[in-house]
């Protein structure tokens, strides 16, 4: 089963993974307040749904449909293969539509967890440390890597945001020397209740993105 989205992204556990060196920043006044807003944002609209390009080492593009419930609840399809990727507080699950391959990778392992997980602010710094703070005309970019025993594995996470809705645009998954960046086309988010029928693993069902 081919695995577009995490297989190189997710094995650290299985290779010599050096100490991220990577130096907090002093965020400035203006800066904090901003994060506020997306922290506030996020915090009252926990539901995300897209369409997604995905790039794989700036070399494989992959389109797809995404459905995040946070804390940790995702679902990932891919329009060219049977792969669907379901996500939970423990686990990233990976299976073929036809049921017939299942693979799974521990959460910790994985710089998602800084971005699907159950913190509040981009500002606890007892879980994150940010490393870059980029403001253009039309784009806020936060980078972040853990703290504590998170730091040796999980490797950076950067958000781009667009700066005047403060709605997603892109997420840029960095282990080691490989980097996973999602492309969101036309991001809904919301307070809106998913089923819980579609992250469930055990029970997966044919998902119509569109009625959801």
């Amino acid at each position: 089963m081919k695995n577009y989205f995490f297989t190189i992204l997710l094995f650290s556990t299985f290779i010599f993974v050096s100490i991220i060196k990577a130096e907090d920043i002093q965020l400035t006044p203006n800066q904090i307040e901003i994060i506020k807003k997306i922290d506030s944002f996020y915090n009252e609209n926990p539901t995300l749904k897209s369409h997604i390009t995905q790039i794989k080492n700036n070399e494989t593009e992959v389109k797809g449909v995404l459905i995040l419930s946070r804390p940790y609840n995702m679902r990932v399809e891919y329009d060219e293969n049977d792969t669907i990727i379901i996500t939970n507080e423990e686990t990233i699950t990976m299976q073929s539509k036809a049921k017939k391959q299942r693979s799974y990778i521990p959460m910790d392992e994985t710089s998602l967890k800084f971005i699907i997980g159950e913190q509040k602010s981009l500002l606890d710094t007892e879980k994150f440390k940010i490393i870059n703070f980029e403001e253009k005309d039309d784009s806020i970019s936060i980078t972040i890597v853990g703290t504590s025993f998170y730091i040796y594995s999980i490797g950076s996470a950067t958000l781009i945001f667009d700066k005047t809705t403060l709605k997603i645009k892109e997420w840029i998954l960095v282990n080691n020397s490989n980097t996973i960046k999602l492309l969101f086309d036309a991001p809904e988010i919301s307070n809106k209740q998913i089923p819980v029928n579609i992250f469930n693993i055990e029970k997966i069902e044919t998902m119509d993105f569109n009625s959801i």
